[in-house]
């Protein structure tokens, strides 16, 4: 049977049937496409976001959605005037519309209308003052149109609505930045990075502080070493950054002789001098290389040749490897290979596991020893660090061999924007000996 055959009334319902099955098919192909442009958008493809968002408009050319896409599209892409086009259409349609109003409030900002983009920003305001979006705009209008002091005061109350919004803080940064407000603006960055790590206008802001100020930084330590142990000076680096990817430094350490009750008691140092680089291999990796010599008692003396490679990953994933080799001129080499991973648990703690293999002396002791390191720091104030670690000595010496335990607490305070001091209690037991030591520390950044 056909439908020339059917009654009207009958053709009448086959008609309005197969115009409902149309209708919700291109409902369907249009939500479908919809999906698809936010997550080519979210791959980073603006133009085959844009041409989407086109397909559906040749469908469905009152689709607002669609509408409002296609223009945002085109404003990222730069095509200004065809974008504010678009969603001025929208706006004869919906005068009110919030979405439109502020597509082309940022579209006026990036072509270089920041009267016209504010006038938009607050069409939104008027009706709407918690707008969030709105308010970003007018911020980030007034950064781009040389008001930083305004585009600070809006992101610096947006903070306290919004405290975990990166955008924000890496936006203060660039405020503070264009006021000269380096350190400030440094802490801003920082705290962004915190809250996405690998973000990259933070990662910039803080590669254009670094390479506009070559500094140097001071590190001392001094305490007393208990059981049989002294106090002094432990260990003193001076470093200097060449660049922001380049520093060297030298540095002092004194703690054998703190340590070791048998020179303690003789009265006799032990102090090694080191000379060190640090440079990056690329984004992701950088090296440290060491240098050292050891004045020993008795004439002897150990050199000492240290590596250490540092991956570095987007998520703030931190592995270490590292080797050390330290001939004797007593005809033997002490040796050290060691690894580590260091990973946020959150936005303020940090776990480190990591792993110690070493053979050293000339009887030939050899040692494994695991340690666990977590940090609990407040972004850009105190910190504290806690440590345990055991492991195994098996030695030529039966009085030398057996387990190994050490543990340690580190707490760090800012005294300033630049300079902080660091306090230390260490423990360390051993089948051959056991000490701990009480330390206090002083970092320094200078300019």
């Amino acid at each position: 049977m056909t439908s020339s055959t059917l009654n009207p009334q009958h053709q009448y319902s086959v008609y309005l049937v197969a115009l409902i099955l149309v209708f919700y098919a291109n409902c369907a192909l249009a939500e479908n496409l919809h999906q698809q442009a936010e997550q080519i958008a979210k791959a980073g493809d603006i133009s085959g976001m844009g041409e989407t968002y086109l397909k559906i408009l040749n469908a469905t050319p009152s689709d607002i959605k669609a509408q409002l896409g296609y223009a945002t599209a085109l404003s990222w892409q730069g095509h200004h005037q065809v974008a504010q086009d678009q969603f001025e259409a929208v706006l004869e349609l919906k005068p009110d519309n919030q979405e439109a109003l502020i597509g082309l409030g940022y579209d006026f900002a990036w072509s270089g209308e920041f009267i016209a983009a504010d006038t938009q920003f607050h069409k939104v305001l008027a009706t709407a003052p918690d707008n969030i979006s709105a308010q970003k705009g007018l911020a980030f209008s007034s950064l781009w149109n040389q008001q930083p002091e305004k585009a600070l005061k809006i992101f610096q109350a947006l903070e306290k609505q919004l405290p975990d919004d990166a955008e924000i803080f890496a936006a203060q940064g660039q405020a503070l930045l264009a006021l000269n407000n380096e350190e400030a603006a440094a802490t801003a960055f920082r705290r962004a990075l915190i809250i996405t790590p690998g973000r990259p206008d933070a990662i910039n802001g803080l590669a254009t502080i670094n390479q506009k100020k070559k500094t140097f930084d001071f590190v001392a330590w001094a305490g007393d070493t208990s059981d049989g142990g002294d106090s002094g000076l432990r260990e003193v680096i001076i470093g200097y950054w060449i660049k922001d990817d380049l520093r060297v430094w030298t540095r002092y350490d004194n703690s054998l002789s703190l340590d070791n009750p048998a020179l303690v008691r003789s009265g006799e140092k032990a102090e090694t001098y080191y000379l060190g680089v640090l440079g990056h291999i690329n984004k992701s990796w950088q090296a440290n290389l060491e240098i050292g010599n050891r004045d020993l008692p008795n004439d002897a003396d150990q050199q000492i040749y240290k590596v250490e490679g540092i991956n570095i990953n987007a998520q703030q994933h931190v592995f270490k490897l590292g080797a050390q080799l330290s001939p004797h001129s007593e005809d033997y080499t002490d040796k050290l290979v060691y690894s580590a991973y260091g990973f946020p648990v959150s936005n303020k703690l940090r776990l480190e596991p990591s792993l110690y293999l070493s053979s050293s002396g000339a009887i030939d002791d050899k040692e494994w020893r695991a340690a666990l390191f977590g940090e609990y720091a407040i972004p850009d104030s105190w910190s504290v660090g806690l440590s345990a670690g055991f492991g195994r000595i098996s030695s030529d010496i039966a009085s030398a061999e057996g387990s190994v335990f050490t543990s340690n607490v580190l707490f760090s305070y800012p005294i300033s924007q630049k300079n902080r001091i660091n306090f230390s209690v260490r423990y360390e037991d051993s089948p051959s000996i056991s000490y701990s030591t009480m330390l206090i520390g002083i970092a320094i950044q200078l300019p």
